[in-house]
């Protein structure tokens, strides 16, 4: 067996004392190669005698010499990051296109625009990641392009504490503008606070968890000064409070688009287009899985990759989730005509849809003293039924039933333009 010049002394020493307690001889490469219990005690023995570099020269080597294969998944995670984020950039493009052609752009669109910037940055840096040796085993990546992809995928981690957080705000932003509900408000409120410390508190615990900071990714050979907290711990709190807040996210606007007496297939679409969170939340729990005992792995460039992809996966699925209400409506736009019909809706004046009657409760004598009510007070596109503001981008009011059809047509027969009508004569009169 030839060894090479540059093997390390100490795996030789061990290598030569595995041999001479073995059944092999030393030029025997196959029986050396394929002795388990040779190779068991070779190994031991340099974990023990060589540092963490000279360690892993010494399992590169076995590996050349003995011709064993190693682990080469460099393909897998550029993939998965190129799809994932073009489909990201689609979605918010058809989001931002279908609000202007509304004019109601707001600070949802601008959070989700934001988080699709950290998006592409992260996809930036993963397609770097490439190039460092992320997929392959660490013993045969240089040291230097270890360090690299370390530092690199610290960056990473903080870049997607903040994508997510702003994702989930981006969906609560939007419940504020669809829901007048004041308990689910105050329930978004909530969820919205608890996000933004979630999401703060995460990039500066990460941020400062080993001392130095660049101890994070010089640590792995043993030969830098420095300690660093446990991220088993850190990533297993921001991983469960990150799905307990998808479940919440999920489940806040359930019980009220639940109430609304629509056709089947469309409650369905619209539930739907909620209920697709539940997928980013199965993401997150997968990323969970995969993170549990990462810190301690031996292998960080190999085991990093199942991470980043369900890292990927998560931020890129979560943005297209809070695009689906705004695309649905470009949709329809694209496939249905134009119309001229108004409807009006304020917290004045509600109206609850129960199996196929619509039950006005507005308030008259606030009515009377709103007859001077302009029409900006009236927004031409919005009415509420139920807590739900049904807003172009949500639910057309033509997809709400009622006795005597849709509720568009319903309001068209009962409302005339507030430039020609008084505020007082937008309230439906009791049938008798």
């Amino acid at each position: 067996m030839e060894i090479p010049p540059d093997v390390p002394s100490c795996a030789l020493t061990c290598l030569i004392s595995a041999v001479g307690n073995s059944t092999c001889s030393f030029n025997d490469l196959d029986c050396v190669c394929g002795d388990a219990q040779l190779n068991a005690q070779s190994t031991a023995c340099v974990l023990g005698s060589c540092t963490v570099m000279e360690s892993l020269s010494a399992k590169n080597m076995t590996y050349t010499l003995c011709g064993w294969p190693t682990s080469d998944d460099t393909h897998v995670f550029p993939v998965t990051n190129i799809v994932g984020i073009v489909v990201a950039i689609i979605s918010v493009a058809l989001r931002l296109t279908s609000r202007a052609l509304d004019k109601r752009l707001g600070w949802d669109d601008l959070l989700i625009f934001i988080a699709l910037l950290f998006a592409a940055s992260i996809s930036g840096i993963g397609l770097k990641l490439k190039d460092t040796g992320l997929g392959k085993d660490i013993w045969t990546v240089p040291f230097e392009d270890i360090r690299r992809t370390l530092k690199l995928f610290f960056i990473e981690e903080e870049l997607y504490c903040i994508c997510i957080a702003l994702v989930k705000c981006s969906m609560l932003m939007l419940y504020l503008r669809l829901f007048p509900n004041r308990g689910l408000r105050i329930a978004v409120f909530v969820t919205l606070t608890c996000t933004l410390l979630w999401g703060v508190g995460a990039f500066f615990v990460l941020l400062f968890s080993c001392r130095p900071i660049s101890h994070y990714w010089n640590s792995w050979d043993g030969e830098h000064k420095g300690s660093c907290l446990s991220h088993n711990d850190i990533l297993l709190a921001h991983s469960t409070i990150n799905i307990i807040l998808d479940v919440a996210i999920t489940i806040i606007p359930m019980p009220i688009v639940l109430k609304l007496h629509m056709p089947v297939g469309k409650r369905l679409a619209v539930l739907f287009m909620f209920g697709v969170g539940l997928a980013v939340t199965i993401i997150s729990i997968m990323r969970l899985v995969e993170t549990v005992g990462f810190n301690s792995t031996q292998n960080p460039t190999k085991d990093f990759v199942p991470v980043g992809i369900w890292s990927l996966l998560e931020f890129d699925v979560a943005i297209l989730c809070a695009c689906m209400p705004a695309m649905r409506t470009l949709f329809i736009r694209l496939v249905t005509k134009p119309t001229d019909t108004y409807a009006y809706g304020s917290n004045r004046y509600n109206y609850k849809v129960s199996g196929a009657s619509v039950s006005q409760t507005a308030n008259s004598s606030r009515a009377r003293q709103s007859q001077h009510i302009s029409s900006k007070a009236l927004p031409s596109t919005v009415t509420t039924v139920e807590g739900v503001r049904l807003e172009q981008e949500f639910i057309r009011l033509e997809e709400v039933e009622t006795e005597s059809g849709s509720l568009k047509q319903d309001t068209h027969n009962s409302y005339e333009d507030p430039r020609t009508r008084s505020a007082a004569h937008l309230v439906r009169k009791e049938s008798s």
